[in-house]
């Protein structure tokens, strides 16, 4: 009986083996990579809402799970100024980087996305102002990045705009003013119109606006009404000057180790998602500016022009900054001027000084 059956006990063991080494091939080939990611906003903000985890959710599921995120909002594993070093020393492994108006002294190159007007604004140029970054980091800007960094989208956010107590509709009105500003070029975009910036953190700015010690922000409508701090302010100029760069960063150690089509699947849904960051920006401002009670000053065109040609001395400065270290700054506007081209945009008065 023994003897009978020993044929047929053999198969069923090979069977087994082959099933189980299936298996367990099946997963070595399936590991899980989990990635660090630090955002600069906070879990209930709304551009994490409707950007950043509709992103890490799609990547997630594309991976069969092989992907996975710990996610630690509003700069909890890195401050803004650190995150850039630290995803380069693999302390975390994703970051939102505002770098390109944060770094202004260590990144002249990508300094020139946060100059007056280097990017163009509104809902409709979104995307438009994504691609013209990308365009001139690919040609410039990739020089400058730490060498233990892949960049893996380019994002904005709204425009920038003057908010103050007192109205503003001519430049005589804002001089002397002091308004918080978010650093970098930001200050001396501030400057150019005759006011001063100041340095200070969102949970301070309420009070500073009740007691004066501010007359007004240059920013966001949509961070405004994140943090809760529109209310001693009355008005608002209808002219964004400025929007807020930043690029998503991996560390480059962990992005090597990947596969390539984990590599693809990271890149691709970063740079696509990277818009809505800009459109979540616009939509939270289109619905709840009203709850506001902020009125926007339309300005006359004579005004805007004059606000452009004050802010154009910020451009100057900058490229004093490149020549001092021998940085070739019309190698930088050219891509620039040439993305702007490409996606049938006009320029705006920076295209002058190469002439």
């Amino acid at each position: 009986m023994k003897t009978r059956y020993l044929p047929r006990l053999l198969a069923i063991t090979i069977i087994m083996m082959f099933t189980l080494g299936s298996i367990f091939t099946g997963q070595a080939a399936a590991k899980t990579y989990t990635f660090k990611i630090d955002t600069f906003w906070g879990p209930e903000f709304h551009a994490t809402k409707n950007s950043v985890l509709p992103c890490l959710d799609v990547i997630e599921k594309e991976s069969d799970g092989r992907i996975q995120f710990n996610i630690f909002y509003a700069q909890s594993l890195a401050q803004a100024r650190e995150g850039y070093d630290a995803a380069a020393m693999g302390l975390l492994d994703i970051y939102f980087f505002t770098g390109p108006n944060y770094e202004t002294g260590n990144m002249l190159r990508g300094a020139i996305f946060s100059l007056p007007f280097s990017l163009p604004m509104g809902k409709d140029n979104v995307k438009a102002a994504c691609r013209i970054m990308e365009t001139v980091y690919n040609d410039q800007v990739i020089q400058e990045i730490d060498s233990n960094i892949v960049v893996l989208g380019w994002g904005v956010l709204s425009e920038y705009r003057f908010m103050t107590v007192e109205k503003v509709e001519t430049l005589e009105d804002i001089r002397g003013m002091t308004l918080r500003s978010s650093g970098g070029y930001h200050d001396d975009i501030i400057k150019s119109v005759g006011a001063s910036p100041e340095s200070m953190s969102p949970g301070d700015i309420y009070e500073a606006l009740e007691k004066g010690i501010l007359d007004g922000v240059f920013h966001t409508y949509a961070a405004e009404y994140g943090w809760g701090t529109y209310e001693p302010m009355n008005y608002a100029t209808d002219m964004g000057i400025a929007t807020f760069p930043y690029y998503t960063v991996m560390n480059k150690r962990k992005f090597d180790r990947l596969p390539n089509d984990l590599k693809t699947l990271l890149q691709e849904n970063f740079k696509s998602s990277a818009p809505e960051t800009g459109f979540s920006y616009y939509n939270d401002e289109n619905e709840h500016f009203k709850d506001m009670g902020i009125e926007q000053v339309t300005l006359s065109i004579d005004v805007k022009n004059e606000m452009l040609e004050a802010t154009m001395p910020v451009w100057k400065k900058w490229i004093e900054k490149c020549e001092e270290r021998n940085i070739d700054w019309k190698a930088i506007i050219k891509p620039l001027e040439a993305a702007w081209t490409a996606n049938n945009l006009e320029p705006k008065g920076w295209i002058n000084l190469t002439k």
